[in-house]
């Protein structure tokens, strides 16, 4: 039957639009990704599902974020600032991580 559900269900199916969202994160298989690419795919998926309120998107994008980004930007942000703004400060304190964890790999010793 879920087989079947596949072929006859069309993709835009709210339920598993609404599934999709509330599954967006920051790292997923191992690997972790920019946060403004988690906050675009938060933005397709409101265009998508319009019921989706910028509050959701405030609320799911909290959710998505590792949680080393989250405790760096969780005092600085709020669900009434600007999406834009709201990105931009998770964005900053996003690279300084990226450059950090990048940091410490290539300064670690080769062993010869």
């Amino acid at each position: 039957m879920e087989a079947f559900r596949k072929y006859c269900i069309p993709f835009t199916n709210k339920d598993t639009l609404w599934t999709e969202f509330q599954a967006i994160r920051q790292s997923e298989n191992g690997r972790t990704k920019p946060i403004q690419q988690v906050a675009n795919r938060i933005k397709q998926m409101q265009i998508l599902l319009p019921k989706i309120s910028n509050w959701q998107c405030y609320n799911q994008l909290l959710e998505a974020m590792d949680n080393g980004l989250l405790n760096k930007v969780r005092a600085q942000i709020n669900e009434d600032m600007e999406w834009n703004e709201i990105v931009r400060l998770c964005e900053i304190h996003d690279s300084i991580q990226h450059k950090f964890r990048s940091g410490v790999h290539s300064n670690k010793p080769k062993n010869r």
